[in-house]
Parts: C-alpha cells; sequence; structure tokens
C-alpha cells in the first residue's frame, strides 16, 4: 500500500483509518463512522510534528529574548570614556562633535569658544562637554556628552554626543 506521506508513523495511521473504515462500514451508521475518522485524520495530520511555521515563530521567539535591546546596543557600539588624569593639560585648538544630529557644529561652537586656545586641565575638559550638553538642554533635548578614549596630544579633542530623543521635551522631528 503507498502512503500520500512519506514516514512510517503516517502510513501506519492511514492503514489504520482505512481498516477502521471498512470494518466500521458494515455495522455502524455513517454519522458514528464519522466522529472516528475525524479524530484518526487529526492524529495522522500531526504524528509530522509541528508544522515549519510553528517551529520558525518558536524560533524567532527564542533569539528575540536574547538580543540585545536597542538601548544595549547603541550603548555597546559608543567608544568609551577617555580617563584623563587631574594631572593632564593641553590647549585644545579645534573640537570635533561625534553623534550630534539634531545640533549642528555650527549651533554648538558658540558653547565651547571660550574654552579653546587655553591650556585646559582634566575639570576643564569635563566643562566643555557640560556647556555642549547646556546647550542642547536650551534647544529642549536631553542628551549626554562625554570625551571617548582618543590621542590627546594633537590639540583636537572629540566629544561624544549621545542623543536620546525619546526623552527630550521636543516632539521627534
Amino acid at each position: 500500500m503507498a502512503c500520500g506521506k512519506s514516514g512510517n508513523e503516517v502510513c501506519w495511521l492511514e492503514s489504520c483509518l482505512i481498516l477502521s473504515m471498512r470494518l466500521l462500514s458494515r455495522r455502524f451508521a455513517v454519522s458514528s463512522l464519522t466522529a472516528l475518522v475525524v479524530p484518526l485524520a487529526v492524529a495522522a495530520d500531526n504524528a509530522n510534528g509541528p508544522s515549519a511555521g510553528s517551529l520558525m515563530n518558536q524560533n524567532e521567539q527564542s533569539i528575540k529574548s536574547h538580543l540585545p535591546n536597542n538601548e544595549q546596543l547603541r550603548m555597546l557600539l559608543l567608544p568609551p570614556p577617555m580617563p584623563i588624569s587631574d594631572q593632564f593639560r593641553m590647549v585644545v585648538r579645534r573640537v570635533y562633535f561625534q553623534g550630534n544630529k539634531l545640533l549642528d557644529k555650527t549651533q554648538l561652537y558658540p558653547s565651547i569658544q571660550p574654552f579653546l586656545n587655553k591650556p585646559l586641565g582634566a575639570a576643564e575638559l569635563g566643562k566643555i562637554a557640560e556647556a555642549v550638553t547646556n546647550r542642547y538642554r536650551q534647544s529642549g533635548w536631553v542628551i549626554e556628552v562625554y570625551i571617548p578614549q582618543q590621542a590627546l596630544d594633537q590639540n583636537e579633542l572629540i566629544l561624544q554626543v549621545v542623543e536620546d530623543v525619546r526623552t527630550s521635551n521636543k516632539p521627534q522631528r
């Protein structure tokens, strides 16, 4: 007997179904036969196990539960902060901004202008980051600014801007 589906369990169930139908057709009415055939057909269909779609959904849920959320990903992709000793001094001649999208450098430069071309220590470098943070706050944005790891020997300073539009008081643009 050739089975419509592959697999020994399905063949066995189909054989049982055919045999049951033959035996029952002689003794019972059609309505009784239907009550037996439907559960056997469902069992034969489930003999293959879960469908590909349900397995895919299970896998997607499992993967999603192990992936970091957007906030964690963002923090993983940012450069680490630069440790600066209290004895460190430098003259900052140029400042570069990374991550700023809400305010451009022409809007940010006036806030750092008082710090340029002067010898600065760790505390003053922190005040540059604070001045940029305050400029964003004046515009209604909630952000974080810090000094990422970098070589501080060229009189240039990079400031990392972490913009968080979701917690801002301004509507998203």
